[in-house]
């Protein structure tokens, strides 16, 4: 089952850490970890196309992270949901929630005692109010798909939901699908997890460019590896570093072409940028995954102790603008990816 459960968080947020340097740090695998200096450059572009304001910006910062967590946790409920299918089959609830009752195993896990270790409890360090915090609620035992069904087209596939297509990338959903279908046994997975905080990592900005350009026309994959390699090219070229105002030249330069090129794509002077959000969400976690056949733990902890854990989080949202009023216009956020299971997600590079 594709899930991290660590008190600990990814090596690669340590600075202290070889991760660090080889896979991007605070800003992503397989990407540079940027100095201090270019992420808050960064940070502050991001946030002015959200629309953040200086004199607001603690409170629009807090309410963003707020909602990262809802985002998260009812994100990862509806899939889990649909994916195996609970909602979708009468027959099945009906099953798991006798199932909930008494494992078969003989393994009871019960929510009686997940209250009793707190997964639901009121101390929220960022102040809110943990009772009002969507949380991910899902005991049930899983059988394997049936042997004649294939798999689906993720397209077609009416057991996922549009609001689960919406919130999360086709990507991270068919992760999860594809485990489903290769499962071998009937399982039982407890996963409780309530969000406690939430920490910004890092923003940054995609100029010109979205995921859905890229997956319509591959090429355009390697737009800023192509600014990267010109800048290598101009060094060759010179025969020595290039200085700092050479440099800013040539990527003003190269924007400038990739903001034409956009525009001719979508006319009408429209362009577009995709904001790219990590976040850090602290939960106090229960997961366990049990052979339901043979009672043995297989993933998770076997006692089903609360643990507080961190989870990151990548959001991605597109932003539209209009090269001829200046308006801009803010989408939604989607979940490309958690705990680098899909290493990111990146589609960019």
């Amino acid at each position: 089952f594709p899930w991290r459960h660590s008190p600990q968080p990814l090596l690669r947020l340590n600075p202290t850490n070889d991760e660090f340097d080889l896979q991007g740090g605070y800003v992503g695998p397989h990407l540079p970890p940027l100095n201090v200096a270019i992420r808050t450059v960064l940070w502050v572009n991001s946030t002015g196309f959200l629309g953040a304001k200086l004199l607001s910006y603690w409170a629009w910062k807090e309410e963003l992270e707020c909602g990262f967590q809802v985002a998260f946790a009812t994100a990862v409920q509806c899939l889990m949901l649909d994916v195996y299918r609970i909602n979708q089959s009468s027959s099945t609830s009906n099953e798991n929630n006798e199932n909930n009752e008494s494992d078969e195993s003989g393994d009871d896990i019960t929510t009686e005692k997940d209250a009793d270790n707190g997964v639901n409890g009121d101390d929220n360090n960022d102040g809110t109010d943990s009772a009002d915090m969507p949380s991910i609620q899902f005991n049930h035992n899983i059988d394997p798909l049936p042997t004649d069904e294939l798999p689906s087209d993720l397209n077609h596939d009416k057991t996922i939901q549009s609001n689960t297509r919406n919130m999360l990338e086709n990507s991270l959903i068919c992760l999860y699908k594809s485990a489903h279908e290769h499962m071998k046994h009937r399982i039982k997975i407890n996963l409780q997890s309530t969000p406690k905080s939430a920490t910004i990592m890092s923003l940054i900005t995609v100029p010109f460019l979205t995921r859905e350009e890229v997956r319509e026309k591959p090429a355009l994959k390697h737009s800023f590896r192509n600014i990267w390699k010109g800048l290598r090219q101009g060094e060759v070229e010179k025969g020595s570093k290039l200085s700092y105002i050479e440099i800013m030249n040539h990527i003003a330069h190269e924007l400038d072409q990739l903001a034409n090129k956009q525009m001719r794509r979508q006319g009408e002077a429209k362009m577009q940028v995709t904001i790219i959000a990590q976040v850090a969400i602290q939960c106090d976690e229960i997961f366990q995954v049990v052979d339901v056949e043979t009672g043995d733990t297989v993933q998770g902890d076997s006692d089903g102790r609360v643990q507080e854990v961190t989870h990151l989080v990548r959001f991605e949202m597109v932003v539209n603008l209009d090269g001829k009023t200046g308006e801009i216009e803010i989408g939604t956020w989607q979940i490309v990816d958690w705990d680098d299971l899909l290493d990111g997600n990146i589609w960019f590079l």
